[in-house]
């Protein structure tokens, strides 16, 4: 497995002729960062992005009142239940607008500590579980201007604090797993009880190895199973029968989920091949040894330092088998978002320790960036900004990548620690941004945006989009659908990226526009219900081009 460093040239363009043949990877833009919030007032331990473009940021609500930004209106939030903030007003939960660019408090009265999330097929964000008197609450977010949290306690059978969400084909939301609940269940509910998972009991280790089966990994398949990862262990799942399908080979001997936090991700599924193969990434997490080794004095040795491989595996084989390949270097608590090229780009984290209060140091600030295609890693430009835990990464429109948290104390600490809490919020602009290939970005046109009723699952439609040097006409276009993740704790829930049929070639569409028909997906395995990024991407250049995106919504 290679890794090459990003080489940064400047190229003027003029001249250059456009087509097939045109060749930009000479160039090698740099891709840049820049804070674009300088306090959040919540650090993002919680993280995901509405079709509205707008972005849900919350933590924990039993902190210390020292947050910083108040309630409006003089709200306060009076919980006697709260084992340290009974009366608060500050708010634990954020809006950013990315378009203008504003925080908006949102009222969060649960506590929200690790739990986890799912978009509903409406485009409303739901929420479950936590800690306390949060365990087993549900939690609704609308997307709307002044929409604000919704809460229902006592809703789940039991307490979900570190499980996983996700959104099923029929818009029902499965809840996995979570601190000694080695279990499932379904949102709204099914049955009378939640329903015991094997592969999360044969998971767990009690301390001094750290339980290891929390924040499961799960993706939906193209079969309609799920793909479940816990500790090393890892199968295919039937939840409508409760059976285990297919027990895959183990990946190991060092575990991968919460508390030794690699990040999981479905690589894109495409229409190629009927979105029948779906290959599974696991890269990251921390040496077994870590969890023991991090408590008491503190020692960077080969005990505590982070794994530097990955695992891929084609569950949809005959026989899926394992196979390794090394990252630029060790790292744990890693975000890992699918871009809208396909590359897949890994952020934050740390070289040594795991996930926890004060268990890690070295923070990796490089970003990688991976090609599944030639299974090269890319190091891209250093951010200035420690993320360790508590930490989080989302997928904007606009192909940027949002960046924010970083917590490695219990309450909120910015001086006198080696990571002060942080509260400033990044955008990464990866290399396809840069000025230097604007000449051959497509723009989608306005009319590809949200449809009223949606788009019906396996029916054509059109995309219309603008090409720069009009009237030369575009030769290439690839057309992908991407469901942005609620990411929290380097687990990336439901995110996954489509690749689409083409219908017949490139037509021009009058006043500048050009028109190509795409097939949409073909059912909830492939695309459970909902709002997704829809960008047009310009593969006649090296490298491919992607426009920034349009939001589409698929329904039955």
């Amino acid at each position: 497995m290679a890794f090459r460093l990003n080489l940064v040239m400047v190229i003027c363009l003029v001249g250059t002729s456009i087509g097939d043949s045109f060749n930009l990877a000479s160039a090698a833009p740099q891709d840049k960062w820049t804070v674009v919030v300088q306090d959040a007032g919540v650090e993002a331990m919680h993280m995901t992005t509405f079709y509205t473009d707008k972005v849900a940021i919350f933590d924990r609500t039993n902190l210390p009142s020292n947050t910083t930004i108040l309630l409006p209106n003089g709200r306060c939030r009076d919980n006697p239940q709260d084992l340290v903030s009974k009366h608060d007003c500050y708010a634990h939960s954020v809006e950013y607008d990315s378009i203008t660019n504003s925080i908006r408090a949102l009222f969060v009265f649960s506590d929200v500590f690790c739990s986890s999330g799912a978009f509903l097929p409406d485009g409303t964000l739901q929420q479950t579980g936590g800690d306390k008197e949060g365990e087993r609450t549900i939690r609704k977010l609308g997307p709307g201007p002044n929409d604000d949290w919704v809460e229902t306690s006592n809703y789940l059978f039991v307490r979900r604090w570190y499980a996983t969400n996700q959104i099923l084909p029929d818009g029902t939301i499965i809840v996995i797993g979570g601190n000694n609940n080695p279990s499932y269940e379904f949102v709204p509910k099914k049955g009378t009880a939640a329903i015991p998972l094997q592969i999360l009991k044969d998971a767990y280790r009690g301390k001094p190895e750290g339980e290891n089966n929390m924040y499961p990994f799960v993706h939906l398949l193209p079969t309609g199973n799920l793909f479940i990862f816990s500790n090393i262990y890892s199968i295919i799942f039937n939840y409508k029968t409760n059976t285990v399908v297919k027990k895959l080979p183990d990946f190991g001997p060092d575990p991968r989920v919460y508390p030794y936090s690699g990040t999981s991700t479905l690589l894109p599924l495409s229409a190629a091949n009927k979105f029948s193969t779906a290959i599974i990434f696991i890269c990251g997490g921390s040496t077994l040894g870590a969890y023991g080794g991090t408590k008491g004095a503190w020692t960077i040795s080969a005990a505590t330092r982070a794994l530097d491989t990955c695992g891929r595996i084609d569950v949809t084989a005959a026989t899926p088998k394992w196979s390794v390949e090394k990252m630029p270097g060790p790292r744990v608590m890693v975000d890992g978002m699918i871009l809208p090229t396909g590359e897949i780009l890994y952020v934050n984290g740390m070289q040594y320790g795991l996930s926890g209060w004060n268990t890690a140091r070295n923070p990796e600030r490089t970003p990688w960036l991976y090609n599944p295609t030639t299974k090269v890693f890319t190091k891209q430009t250093p951010t200035t900004i420690i993320r360790p835990y508590h930490s989080s990464a989302n997928v904007q429109s606009d192909g940027t990548v949002l960046i924010a948290g970083g917590n490695n104390q219990s309450p909120y600490t910015f001086t006198g620690v080696m990571f002060p809490t942080e509260l400033r919020i990044e955008k990464y602009y990866p290399y396809y941004l840069n000025a230097a290939y604007d000449s051959v970005r497509y723009t989608l046109d306005p009319a590809i945006g949200v449809p009223t009723a949606g788009i019906k699952w396996n029916t054509n439609f059109k995309v219309k989009f603008r090409y720069p040097p009009y009237p030369t006409p575009p030769t290439k276009v690839q057309v992908s659908v991407y469901a942005p993740s609620f990411t929290t704790h380097a687990n990336s829930m439901n995110q996954r990226m489509l690749i689409l049929q083409q219908v017949g070639n490139i037509t021009y569409g009058g006043k500048g526009t050009w028109d190509v028909w795409v097939t949409a997906p073909p059912n909830g395995n492939v695309a459970p219900p909902g709002y997704y990024m829809l960008t047009a991407l310009n593969t006649a250049t090296t490298p491919p081009i992607p426009s920034a995106a349009k939001w589409v919504k698929f329904t039955p």
